[in-house]
């Protein structure tokens, strides 16, 4: 499994290099204010056959930007620039269980700090060679930007046999720079105490639902189509590669295999509100492929699915 992952990433960093001018802010911290919701069948194809399933997704997001101190009246601003953000995100997936779905339904709550490593550049003072003011950099920069944050959240495989709550906290760096440092994928690094609420796992082996800790790093890619037309920026090209790893995990669920694991996911999106009839709205057409084993679910499966997403009245 770890071999078609490694292909898989292969094959994304290639397809996503192409297009420099179009990577959009790959780390999204904040998508706006207010709550979006969106509910739709979904086709899945996967081992037990092809058949419909329900996805349902809702998020909402708060953000806040501080800006940095004077150093006096007047003069040039000290420090990064840095907002805050709280966010709550649910993904719902209801499936028949023989399908095998590589995924997890969830409900995660976040709060986080941002900070820009970035400045301006200076003026050229006053009084300066004119002919020196084409080679005046200025001292500025952009590094990206670095997320600190706490999470919280509930689990669940497409089966509902497993479940876990979980506690943790979370460091993210992505670059927004223009020309080649946009290729490099955002990172996500992040460390949970995980509490199953429910294991047909540890119930065959007569274990307690003990807590676990989990660790695990995420790079991805979240690509605007504008590039191509102008007409394709509300299409997006999302890829996604992770790993975990647990610690204090019982020894007889490490040996079934339940303590690591590495998947991928790519998708394409297309979101933007379409009126259908009355207050309903398409929101967003996708298809999705994803591969690995997942910290909910054991042994490798992959999927693929395709499917829209529906509102009413907002």
């Amino acid at each position: 499994m770890r071999i078609r992952v490694l292909v898989f990433a292969s094959v994304m960093s290639f397809g996503v290099a192409a297009p420099v001018r179009a990577q959009a802010d790959p780390l999204a911290y904040c998508e706006g204010g207010g709550v979006k919701w969106g509910v739709g069948p979904t086709l899945l194809s996967a081992p037990g056959g092809d058949k419909v399933g329900f996805r349902a997704t809702l998020n909402s997001c708060k953000t806040g930007h501080i800006a940095p101190t004077l150093r006096v009246p007047g003069a040039e601003r000290s420090g990064f620039p840095r907002s805050y953000m709280l966010r709550f995100d649910v993904n719902l997936l209801v499936a028949d269980a023989a399908l095998r779905v590589p995924e997890t339904s969830s409900l995660h709550v976040s709060h986080g700090w941002s900070w820009s490593l970035s400045k301006r550049p200076e003026r050229a003072p006053r009084g300066m060679d004119p002919d020196s003011i084409p080679f005046f950099d200025g001292g500025g920069y952009n590094r990206g930007f670095l997320d600190l944050g706490l999470t919280g959240g509930y689990e669940s495989s497409p089966e509902w046999d497993e479940q876990n709550l979980t506690v943790g906290g979370e460091a993210r760096y992505a670059t927004n720079a223009a020309g080649l440092p946009r290729l490099l994928p955002s990172i996500v690094a992040r460390v949970d105490m995980v509490k199953p609420t429910m294991s047909d796992a540890r119930a065959i082996e007569s274990l307690s639902n003990d807590a676990h800790g989990r660790w695990s790093v995420r790079g991805y890619w979240n690509t605007s189509l504008d590039f191509l037309a102008a007409a394709l920026e509300p299409v997006r090209l999302q890829a996604d590669l992770a790993m975990y790893r647990t610690f204090g995990l019982e020894q007889a669920l490490v040996n079934a295999g339940w303590n690591q694991g590495e998947y991928a996911t790519v998708s394409l999106r297309y979101s933007k509100r379409q009126k259908l009839l009355g207050p309903i709205a398409l929101t967003a057409i996708y298809a999705k492929y994803s591969v690995g084993e997942w910290p909910t679910v054991l042994g490798d499966r992959d999927a693929f699915a395709a499917g829209i997403a529906v509102d009413v009245g907002r």
